[in-house]
């Protein structure tokens, strides 16, 4: 008997290193509700895979038409898009040392304004631009029409009193400020065929500037190509924390809502990489730094004894909602500080709802 308890045990060890292994090396994302787990992999080949459409389902903000430009004022942060050129201005009322504005170094046209959408128009490039006002941002969108389509873009960065561009150890762009500050961060560069197939584009820096090159040799034209500007990640008015609350035997919820710009920045970032790489590279990515920065400066956390005494496990639930795809386009996300100090891949497997 005491043998075969033995190697019963011994069974039951291999069993348990074998699925352990298997889920560290393994890339997963979770689509679905805290009742159910459906592991599957995470690297996006086409655009429908997504929960969300980052060309059609990305709403604008509302903004103002003006005679020579539109504006949308937002909480902390005014986007003004110019009709004489392709030109985005942002303004950040707290702070004027992260202003910037950001523009298509080459000469467009004004078409017109659909719906809260500038559309400008380039004759001898073979290619059109839409400049959107979002929440939280804004992006330009290159609808490249056909094969002689000019397929390298330059994007000129204009920075307030001793900003610059740069980047994280991600290699993702970001706007800092004078003391290094993030101020804002720069989506990662993608690009997708007529049939929404994602194809091969980067950035290169020169100076204030990147070049977003589209490499293709296909036919299945037209291509779509979208950099993207997010100046506030966080809502802070709306975003507030009860105490009293209570999610299942769990009391106290933080609701944190983040901004339209930063999901978009998040689905299109994070989701076309292996899982490891991904839990490994957020933490140190310049939006997550971003967003924690705007979490934690709350008032509501501020003065919560409970939130800063518990504020690993609840940005640990943060950057998971960050992350996965089952949960980063929720109105709001739910961070709950009594919930059990686990590791990041562990509060990721349990649907960022650790038991």
């Amino acid at each position: 008997m005491k043998k075969n308890k033995m190697k019963w045990s011994a069974a039951m060890a291999v069993i348990m290193i074998l699925c352990v292994g298997s889920f560290l090396i393994q890339p997963l994302v979770v689509y679905g509700t805290a009742d159910e787990e459906t592991p599957i992999s995470n690297e996006v080949e086409n655009m429908n895979d997504l929960k969300m459409d980052l060309i059609e389902d990305v709403e604008t903000a509302e903004s103002i038409e003006e005679e020579d430009n539109i504006t949308s004022s937002q909480e902390d942060l005014e986007v003004t898009v110019s009709k004489e050129e392709a030109k985005i201005d942002m303004e950040q009322a707290e702070s004027e040392d992260s202003d910037f504005s950001v523009s298509i170094d080459d000469s467009l046209d004004y078409v017109e304004n659909e719906d809260g959408t500038l559309v400008y128009d380039s004759q001898d490039g073979g290619y059109t631009v839409d400049a959107q006002p979002l929440d939280g941002g804004a992006r330009f969108v290159f609808n490249i029409e056909n094969e002689s389509s000019v397929k390298k873009f330059k994007i000129d960065f204009e920075v307030e009193d001793g900003g610059y561009l740069t980047s994280d150890e991600n290699n993702d762009f970001y706007i800092a400020d004078a003391n290094g500050e993030v101020s804002a961060v720069i989506g990662s560069p993608w690009a997708v065929d007529k049939d929404g197939t994602f194809i091969d584009t980067y950035y290169e820096q020169v100076g204030n500037s990147i070049y977003q090159v589209v490499e293709y040799t296909g036919d299945n034209y037209p291509l779509t190509a979208d950099p993207l500007f997010c100046s506030d990640t966080i809502d802070n008015t709306n975003t507030k924390y009860n105490d009293k609350s209570m999610s299942g035997k769990f009391k106290g919820i933080y609701t944190v809502y983040a901004r339209t710009c930063a999901k978009t920045y998040l689905s299109s970032a994070w989701l076309q990489m292996p899982f490891t790489t991904m839990i490994s590279g957020i933490l140190t990515s310049s939006i997550a730094k971003d967003m924690w920065s705007e979490v934690s400066a709350d008032s509501s956390y501020i003065n919560s004894s409970i939130l800063k005494k518990n504020g690993a496990r609840v940005k640990d639930q943060l950057i998971c909602h960050a992350v996965n795809p089952g949960t980063i386009w929720k109105s709001a996300w739910h961070l709950e500080p009594r919930r059990p100090d686990v590791s990041l891949t562990s509060t990721y497997k349990q649907l960022c709802n650790p038991k």
